[in-house]
């Protein structure tokens, strides 16, 4: 399930999207690295296990995204959210959790999306790339 809270007006510099990865589980991050190592616009330019870490990250690699779990030590999720949203605002923060009922708290935290972990109707992808048409399709 996908609840997109926010519009979709990402633009990059040279059709590459940097992403930061946030999973306190490092299992999850190689298996969401795999998955994205697929499209050719993704680069990967961090992980982070807490949102602490994300924060930083953040400050240091300035992507264009962050794909970030919600449940996590330290700093969780929607803190964190509301940390990079509030220092770089254009950031794009993608929230997920296996639990449905955060949508709420998503949006008021800042996120700009809200998946369900594992959910087929929303492929991550897709998801994330919906956010930043190739510079072919944007009008000038």
């Amino acid at each position: 399930m996908l609840i997109t809270l926010h519009d979709r007006d990402g633009i990059v510099e040279n059709d590459e999207i940097r992403i930061i990865i946030v999973d306190n589980r490092a299992s999850n991050r190689r298996g969401l690295k795999a998955l994205l190592a697929f499209e050719s616009r993704i680069m990967i330019v961090g992980e982070a296990a807490d949102g602490t870490e994300a924060v930083q990250l953040v400050a240091r690699e300035q992507p264009d995204l962050v794909l970030m779990d919600i449940h996590m030590p330290v700093m969780d999720g929607l803190k964190a959210t509301q940390k990079i949203k509030s220092a770089w605002p254009n950031v794009k923060v993608v929230l997920y959790s296996v639990y449905p009922g955060y949508q709420e708290e998503a949006t008021l935290a800042g996120a700009d999306c809200f998946m369900i972990k594992g959910s087929p109707e929303a492929p991550i992808p897709e998801t994330l790339l919906s956010f930043f048409p190739p510079k072919d399709m944007v009008p000038s």
